[in-house]
């Protein structure tokens, strides 16, 4: 798994995570993490821009993004990029996706199924 960069995203209540960022096809080991799928795009500035698409959390991100189709979901919703937030507290790691979805109401939370 060959991160790319870090990028830093703050959630509603001002609290600041900084998130891995790697290509739709990185494999992960099983770790507690919060994720975001976002479309990452180039500024005016030519720097990199992240639209989130859909925001999650799991206690083992490797078998969550495993069992699901992410190069067909991306296709599908435009996203280009998983970006990663390590949290092994269950509640610390809730409580940042509440907060991140709360500031960002990413699209892709909508819907019922995202990666399928």
């Amino acid at each position: 798994m060959n991160r790319c960069t870090r990028v830093t995203f703050s959630g509603s209540s001002g609290a600041d995570y900084q998130f891995e960022v790697y290509p739709l096809d990185s494999i992960f080991n099983d770790f507690a993490a919060v994720y975001m799928f976002t479309k990452r795009s180039e500024g005016a500035d030519g720097q990199g821009r992240h639209t989130a698409v859909y925001i999650g959390e799991s206690e083992e991100l490797g078998a969550r993004l495993s069992e699901q189709d992410v190069l067909k979901s991306a296709e599908r919703y435009k996203f280009n990029c998983v970006c990663v937030y390590r949290e092994d507290d269950e509640d610390l790691r809730a409580a940042a996706e509440a907060d991140l979805r709360k500031r960002y109401k990413p699209k892709g939370n909508g819907r019922a199924h995202l990666l399928n």
